[in-house]
Order: structure tokens, then sequence, then C-alpha cells
């Protein structure tokens, strides 16, 4: 038999289009076409050559071919472009029903991605399945925040049809620090390690922080497929970093009396050792647990919860002036045991707060505590408010950190002068 090929234009002018894989969507009334030429194949499917979708904006070139059910056998994209993304793409079907990508190209921008998944909103339960798929990508720059880019791309990564099963990615970032990301999976739980040696940029691209510059970061976490809603468990690790005119941070020095450390941090900023943190994530809210930073001129701890669904913080803590001086007094014998106020904590410190609207929550400080020898903290700071809800203990599956919480001191006597805290709005967190 004669196969005749047939060549078409196809104007999409008025219709809407949607390509959820990339993010991407047409309206209704922006011009565009679809040039083609379509051969039947020998197994009763057909292939479509010189394949040219053009749309403003949206360009893609290349070949494909459909098998007898109309379903996609191949598709080569030469060149596909838009925005800010400039690749070229092959997928090929396999014999699961799923999907094998491979992208090569100058730029990918993950942008148009990440703000669909967080508009998604979706529970695990409320996930559809998909086919699986298998992506491997070797990218010059792949674009994931406003003037954050990633460089030297290499990924290599399998999704089941709902969740992503594993996952190694490589790349450089910020100051041209390397950066990798391994996501793997065991019997129902996923682990993740994420490492970078420029922890501030991290954080500013991924719109968790942004008054951070510096920092090796080593986040490690497990996610728990087993259970309902896939409750994570994970620690932080971030070593020598830099926090600069940070609002929060401030209002507490202000407050607090702290004018020197406040000057150091609207200045140069202020330089920590470490910082290291337990945490959970579950249901949409971030807990907090056992979190401590500290430097040569400032130490905090920090434990609480952030509602992702309402946005609510709830957090309370401690700062720690003159961080490396205060815990030497705290190490001589008899004398530190008396007034040291925990492991964490030094001789002297301010207790604070932090609660409500993470757009303006509410900084409450207790300057008085700093008076107070450790084991009188307590007692001074009682009506400093705590977390409304008490911070359960990391699973067992998290590395355990060796300080401890402060053990709460018995109520003083009922003559005991209590001192009044100071509460301010903050403007921006």
């Amino acid at each position: 038999k004669t196969l005749i090929s047939v060549s078409g234009r196809l104007d999409l002018s008025q219709g809407t289009l949607l390509v959820p894989p990339l993010a991407w969507s047409k309206p209704a009334g922006v011009g565009g076409d679809l040039q083609f030429v379509l051969q039947p194949a020998r197994d009763g499917g057909f292939n479509v050559d010189a394949l040219d979708f053009s749309i403003k904006g949206f360009d893609a070139r290349g070949q494909a071919e459909f098998g007898p059910s109309f379903a996609v056998k191949t598709l080569n994209l030469d060149r596909l472009t838009y925005g800010e993304t400039d690749v070229s793409l092959t997928l090929v079907r396999t014999e699961d029903n799923g999907f094998e990508i491979v992208v090569r190209g100058s730029s990918y921008d993950l942008r148009p991605n990440l703000e669909a998944e967080e508009a998604a909103d979706s529970s695990p339960a409320d996930e559809e399945t998909g086919p699986p798929i298998t992506i491997q990508a070797r990218l010059d720059k792949m674009i994931i925040g406003d003037n954050q880019v990633l460089g030297n791309v290499a990924v290599s990564a399998r999704h089941t049809g709902k969740l992503w099963q594993e996952a190694e990615i490589q790349g450089v970032f910020g100051a041209d620090q390397p950066l990798t990301m391994t996501l793997t999976s065991n019997a129902g739980l996923r682990n993740l390690t994420f490492i970078s040696n420029d922890a501030g940029s991290v954080g500013r691209a991924l719109g968790i922080y942004k008054n951070a510059n510096g920092g090796k970061l080593t986040l490690t976490a497990q996610f728990d497929d087993l259970k309902l809603g896939r409750p994570v468990t994970g620690r932080l690790l971030i070593d020598d970093f830099r926090v600069v005119n940070a609002p929060l941070m401030t209002r507490i020095l202000t407050i607090g009396s702290l004018s020197g450390i406040l000057n150091l941090l609207q200045g140069e900023g202020i330089k920590f050792k470490r910082l290291d943190s337990e945490f959970s994530y579950e249901n949409k809210v971030l807990k907090v647990h056992n979190a401590r930073a500290f430097g040569s001129a400032v130490g905090f701890n920090l434990e609480g919860s952030l509602d992702n669904k309402t946005k609510f913080a709830d957090f309370s803590g401690t700062v720690v002036p003159a961080y490396t001086v205060n815990t030497v007094l705290g190490k001589v014998p008899m004398l530190g045991d008396l007034l040291l106020g925990g492991k964490g904590e030094g001789v002297f410190a301010i207790t604070y707060a932090i609660k409500g609207p993470l757009e303006k929550p509410r900084v409450t400080v207790n300057p008085l505590s700093a008076l107070a020898p450790g084991f009188l903290r307590g007692i001074v700071s009682i009506l400093t408010p705590k977390p409304s809800a008490p911070i359960a203990p990391a699973p067992e599956s998290s590395p355990k950190l060796t300080p401890e919480p402060m053990a709460a001191p018995s109520p003083g006597p009922e003559n005991a002068i209590v001192p009044e805290t100071i509460s301010v709005p903050v403007a921006e967190p």
C-alpha cells in the first residue's frame, strides 16, 4: 500500500492550551499556529514530521510518533523555548506506560513549576496518580528564583506517578559554590540529604530566609510515606554564617537593650559559628525543636511552630549576649552549676517570644531576665509567653542533639517581685 503524507496548519488563536508538565498555558485570544506533516505508519499509528508549534512566547520544533490508539510513542523536540527556558527534549514511552525524558540545553526556568506546585496546595490523599517518569538532564543553568541560578546542572530523578522516589541533583550555586541534593527510598521511607556551601543564597532562593550570608549548610530529612500526610523529621546544620539587618532579631536586641550587638547586626552583621536544629513538618505545620545558634558575640536558642496554613508563628527562646564569655563563666565548678540556666544558655541571658501572624508577629522580651542568674531565670520570666502547645520530641529516626531544654524551676515565694514584659509588633518578619 502507498502511504500518503498530509501537511497542514492549525490556527490556535481561539483555543485554550494547557501544558501541565511545563506549568505553561495559553488563554483564548492569543495568536498562534501549529504546522505539521503527518505520515501514516504501517502499525496503524502515524508520525508527525516538521512539527512547528509557534505561539507568542512559546516555540517548539521537532518530530513525534503516535501508536494506533493515538498514544504518543516518542517526541523529539530539537528546540523548545518559552520564557527563559531554552532546551532540547526527548521523550520515549516505556513498557510500563511511563516515560523516559532527556533534557539538554542552556537554560531551564523552574519558577513556573515551583509556583504551580505551591498553588496546588493538595494533600497526599488528593494526589492523582500519573505515569512513572525518569528524567536525565544536563543544563548550563537552572533558574530557581529571582536572580537565583543553579549552574552546571546535572539531574537524575524518578517519579512514581505520585511522588519523587529517587533523585540526585548537582550544580554550583551562589558564589560558584557546589550544591548537591540526594533522595533515596527504602521500605516506605524516603531520605533527603541537601548540602551547600552557600546557605545564605539557598535561603533567599527558596524564600525561606533573606538575611543570612554564606555558611555551609547540611540538611537531612526523612519522609514517612507509610503514615497519613507523609510527616517529615530532620535536622539542619549551618556552619560559619553571618546575619545582617534581620527585623525580628533587631526587635529582640533593641528591647533587650543589647546596643552593641544591635550595632553589629546593622553593620557588618553578626557572625555565627553554628546553627543546629531538629525539626518536623506535618499537616503544613513546621515545628522547631532545640534550635541553637551561637557565635562569639551572641547565642540564641529557639523552640516553637509555624503554621503554613494560617501563617501563624509561635516561638520562644533565649538570647545569650557575649556568648563566649558567658559560657566560659558557666563552666566554673560549683558557680557554673548554680548560675547556668541550661545547656545552650549562659550565666546571663534574656528570654523572648515571637507570636502572631507571620506578616506582623508580636515580639515579647523580658529584659529583667538578664539580671537573674540561670537558676532564677525561669521565675523572672514567668510571664514571658511560651508556645501555646508543647513541642513533641523528634522521632527516634531523627538524629539526636546533645543539648537538652532547660527544666522549669519551682515557683518562687508568694512575695517575689514579678517584672513586666515588654512587647512590640514587628512590621515584617
